[in-house]
């Protein structure tokens, strides 16, 4: 009984709690992935981000980010939205998310060598017409389907230019003309990550 007594004595332990008050300065050698990011992270980050107008600092661009969260050597922030002054995050120092989070992390810093962009580049302003093309939709005939990264790569020939839309999974289009909507990314080139795909006249799929 006596032991028992002491062992409700113990102070719990919490690893996790919701916090709107945090810094990324706060983190030691910071990791960062974020979908978008608006912010100018700390000077040692590194950062991993899917679509995004900041081009200063140890920033890689990849599309296949899908979560937002800043992670240190012994804790982390989850967010629950954009990575933003006053956003709700979970701050955990558990063992096992931290240990997850980092590995997703170098899964996808070590898949964009090409894209690291220079500490020296200054930030590009966010104009109304970069707000714009973010989202787009557009029309053309699908020229070829290859596999590209996790999924496949279609070269549509619109009006003007040819492009190249990225798909989770292979699609039957060669040949086809079809309008696709999506997040446009700018990497060597420009990249539709596709959001829907309609062939003219007739839907064909919907891309989760």
């Amino acid at each position: 009984m006596a032991i028992e007594l002491g062992w409700r004595k113990e102070p719990l332990t919490h690893t996790c709690k919701l916090t709107d008050v945090w810094s990324l300065t706060e983190l030691k050698n910071p990791l960062i992935m974020a979908e978008q990011l608006h912010i100018t992270p700390p000077q040692n980050a590194k950062v991993v981000v899917a679509n995004t107008i900041l081009q200063k600092g140890n920033v890689k661009k990849h599309p296949r980010v899908r979560g937002n969260f800043a992670l240190g050597e012994n804790r982390a922030l989850l967010f629950t939205g954009e990575i933003k002054p006053g956003k709700l995050a979970l701050w955990t120092i558990d063992e096992v998310i931290i240990e997850k989070l980092r590995n997703e992390f170098y899964r996808l810093w070590k898949d964009t060598p090409e894209n690291l962009l220079s500490a020296s580049t200054s930030p590009i302003q966010n104009s109304k017409e970069d707000k714009k093309e973010e989202h787009i939709r557009i029309q053309g005939r699908v020229r070829a389907t290859v596999p590209f990264r996790d999924g496949y790569l279609l070269r549509i020939s619109t009006e003007d230019r040819v492009m190249g839309v990225m798909i989770d999974k292979r699609l039957e289009l060669t040949g086809k003309t079809v309008e696709v909507e999506g997040q446009l990314t700018m990497e060597d080139h420009p990249l539709l990550i596709a959001s829907q795909i309609n062939e003219i006249n007739q839907n064909i799929d919907r891309i989760e």
